[in-house]
């Protein structure tokens, strides 16, 4: 499971692996190293106007389908190996495939202590793309974009920390996923790389770049 990611490098300075990308709708954002459900991310789509293009757009994180509800209790993440069979899912997954920039994620570790927050990130320091699908519902007279994140089981880089970890996608494979075309999977162990940091990232409130420091331990 991902419950927090940061993303506070400018993201035009990591689009070099991808191409027809319409940078014109790369909004503006504050750098956050702490975002959570419920706030709104960048994230990256098929074009609206462009059949083979992409572009960015902002969303909400908290998955709502077109045909759901509005509720305080929507989805953050889906697993990759059922999102193509469950109901709420399915669609989204079929036709609304997206990618969500980040520079690393958080897990929890279970502990005698208590849950530890542990901070992932790419070893050569790259930027990460996270499989995700995205819907717009409308009600109540607005348009609401969401989106969750894929997951799957984690590698050897991550299952000391936590069973589940995001579904990532190489830079090269990006159309060929958003687009639902055949696409090679996500990176093998050895690219990510993580460390314990402190409880401060527990509160939503609290995001500054202190969050990512290693903090020492014996872990």
């Amino acid at each position: 499971m991902c419950g927090r990611f940061a993303l506070a490098r400018p993201l035009d300075a990591s689009l070099d692996g991808l191409t027809a990308v319409d940078r014109s709708t790369l909004q503006p954002m504050e750098p956050s190293w702490n975002v959570a459900p419920q706030q709104t991310a960048t994230v990256l789509c098929a074009h609206p106007n462009r059949a083979d293009g992409l572009a960015f757009d902002r969303m909400t994180w908290g998955f709502r389908p077109a045909w759901s509800r509005s509720s305080k209790r929507e989805p953050i993440n889906a697993r990759i190996e059922t999102v193509a069979e469950k109901p709420m899912f399915r669609e989204a997954y079929a036709t609304q495939r997206c990618l969500v920039p980040m520079d690393g994620w958080y897990e929890w570790m279970t502990t005698p202590q208590g849950q530890q927050p542990w901070y992932h990130q790419r070893v050569d320091g790259a930027i990460l793309w996270a499989a995700g699908i995205h819907s717009n519902w409308e009600g109540q007279g607005e348009v609401h974009t969401s989106f969750a994140l894929l997951t799957t089981a984690a590698n050897e880089d991550c299952n000391h920390v936590h069973h589940r970890m995001p579904v990532l996608i190489e830079p090269g494979q990006a159309e060929a996923w958003i687009h639902q075309q055949s696409w090679q999977g996500w990176p093998q162990s050895g690219v990510v790389q993580a460390h314990a940091v402190g409880r401060e990232v527990n509160r939503t409130a609290v995001d500054h770049a202190g969050l990512i420091r290693p903090l020492p331990t014996l872990f």
